[in-house]
């Protein structure tokens, strides 16, 4: 059976600098003031929405026999993103959020969250109303990016996948942890690199170097 992911309607604000998400090539961050959602299925939280400040910083720099290729990639969080997380970081963490929360956060009124956070949620689960497959321990993260589309994450220990609309990749086999499934891959064309290291691949549509 089917089971459709919904978003919750009560609003909470963190108390604390919280990290979310941090391993050997990875941080995930959200600052205090920070607005969250619960994602539910059947009435249980399977993850939030955040809305607010916070930072994500990775490290996909991998070394090589002609030498360290890729870069560091550092993005502030400024618009909403989703975590899907078997860990519920944020509790214990939080209050309810007041209308001074909303308003510290850019919106008018609670009305004006719900409607603007529902239609980030619904850009993502529109097309897979599915909860996404996540092992123990695994976690999910979804950030909506000016250009109207996704940079997924997901991670499990030291071990990720990444993927953007210019960028993928795979830190320490995580393939072998979490279901990926994108929908076409095409390398055919120049400009185009495909880096294999000890545990890593790289693959970048918009690389500019030569590796030979």
């Amino acid at each position: 059976m089917t089971r459709f992911l919904k978003l919750g309607k009560q609003p909470i604000r963190l108390n604390i600098d919280l990290t979310l998400l941090k391993n050997e090539k990875c941080l995930v961050t959200a600052q205090e003031g920070t607005l969250t959602l619960p994602i539910l299925i059947e009435g249980n939280i399977q993850g939030y929405l955040l809305t607010g400040r916070g930072q994500l910083t990775l490290d996909a720099i991998i070394e090589t026999p002609k030498g360290a290729i890729g870069k560091s990639l550092i993005t502030d969080l400024n618009q909403p993103f989703l975590m899907f997380s078997t860990d519920n970081a944020v509790s214990g963490k939080s209050t309810p959020a007041t209308a001074q929360d909303i308003s510290n956060m850019g919106y008018e009124n609670l009305e004006d969250l719900l409607v603007k956070a529902n239609d980030v949620f619904s850009q993502f689960t529109i097309n897979s109303h599915k909860h996404p497959k996540l092992g123990e321990d695994t976690q999910m993260f979804a950030f909506f990016t000016p250009d109207k589309t996704w940079d997924i994450l997901i991670a499990k220990e030291d071990k990720l996948i990444f993927t953007s609309r210019s960028q993928v990749y795979v830190f320490k086999d995580a393939a072998e942890d979490a279901e990926f499934h994108p929908q076409r891959l095409m390398l055919a064309e120049d400009g185009k690199t495909v880096i294999i290291g000890k545990n890593n691949i790289l693959i970048d549509f918009d690389a500019h170097h030569r590796f030979i």
